[in-house]
């Protein structure tokens, strides 16, 4: 990487910008966040994200090679001591996520083994598992959607919520530590939802927050008592739900995906999943919609919920946009992840 010779640089730089950001977030009683953005920051295709006591250095395009990453990792654990967020113990773990079929993690960065074990990382006083290497390649808690949970948390309280593809349910979580009446949990992925398990268990919520294994858009249909039609309707759900509205409805889908009951495509059909969301939010509720596509703008995106509201006669009163934190930096404050507040007239 010819960039990697700024790296010094480029990632003083950078922690040097976010100091009155590392006091903010130790008051909040979090421990994890963004060290640098390659992308914005001088290094496209490498990110540093700080979890807990676990650097993790993750390459999109090149890999690093052993000097580079014993460069890096030097200047971390000096630069961090500096600025008084070093954690004791530290682990330090690179991932390569453009690997080619057949390659390990290992065979880039062989970490301590004691660093590939399961951690317990805070988030506004929220206690969520994470382990640098498991079986996806996803870390398990998105840094970027931390101001979405922290919205829900400060406005959830007596509230029921509906998470849809909660993934390690983490805003179910926040949900919860904001005294939510209740939180259903749904998503299709089994070994995503065992870490939002053990995550209930690390915050000790109770029977009021529920994981239910289901594809998003049966769920929905069942929730809204709507039946599945067509290809869809000769299929047997994984969990009856009854018929049910929330308060809030959190909406988080991946870029893409396909399941028997329907594909998810955020960029050319994110109205699919929007309208039955309208659905199941009682009058006055509301809908956080997220949409993390670099192709879509914000602006364009809002006018397709605002028309696919209204198409469904259930307009909104009103749209409320959240930006992620200053750890997350964009050359123009446009950001590809975009998160709505849509509220039901």
């Amino acid at each position: 990487m010819e960039l990697m010779a700024r790296l010094p640089e480029y990632l003083d730089q950078a922690l040097a910008r976010r100091v009155d950001f590392f006091q903010a977030m130790t008051k909040e009683n979090t421990n994890c966040f963004r060290l640098f953005h390659g992308v914005v920051e001088g290094i496209p295709g490498l990110t540093i994200d700080l979890y807990g006591p676990v650097i993790l250095v993750q390459t999109f395009a090149e890999p690093l090679n052993s000097m580079e990453i014993q460069r890096i990792e030097a200047y971390l654990r000096n630069g961090l001591a500096q600025f008084g967020i070093l954690p004791n113990p530290c682990f330090f773990v690179v991932n390569h996520r453009n690997k080619p079929a057949g390659m390990n993690w290992d065979d880039w960065h062989q970490p301590e083994p004691a660093a590939l074990a399961e951690q317990v990382i805070l988030e506004m006083g929220a206690r969520y598992v994470f382990k640098a290497r498991h079986r996806g390649l996803d870390p398990l808690l998105f840094l970027d959607f931390r101001t979405g949970r922290r919205f829900i948390q400060q406005h959830a309280q007596g509230k029921t919520v509906l998470n849809l593809f909660a993934y390690t349910c983490g805003i179910g979580i926040a949900a919860m530590l904001g005294n939510a009446h209740g939180v259903l949990n749904i998503d299709f992925a089994g070994s995503a939802l065992a870490y939002g398990q053990q995550n209930q268990k690390l915050n000790k919520i109770g029977d009021e927050f529920r994981i239910v294994q289901e594809d998003v858009f049966c769920a929905l249909h069942q929730l809204a008592d709507q039946p599945l039609k067509g290809k869809r309707a000769r299929r047997t759900p994984q969990t009856q739900l009854s018929p049910q509205q929330f308060d809030w409805v959190v909406l988080d889908p991946p870029p893409w995906a396909k399941s028997p009951y329907g594909a998810v495509d955020v960029v050319r059909d994110y109205q699919s999943l929007f309208k039955p969301c309208l659905w199941v939010t009682k009058p006055q509720g509301q809908i956080m919609a997220v949409n993390n596509s670099a192709q879509v703008t914000m602006q364009a995106w809002l006018q397709i919920l605002e028309r696919c509201a209204a198409k469904a006669g259930s307009p909104l009163k009103k749209i409320t946009t959240i930006s992620p934190d200053p750890d997350f930096p964009s050359w123009d404050q446009h950001h590809p992840l975009k998160i709505a507040i849509c509220e039901k007239a």
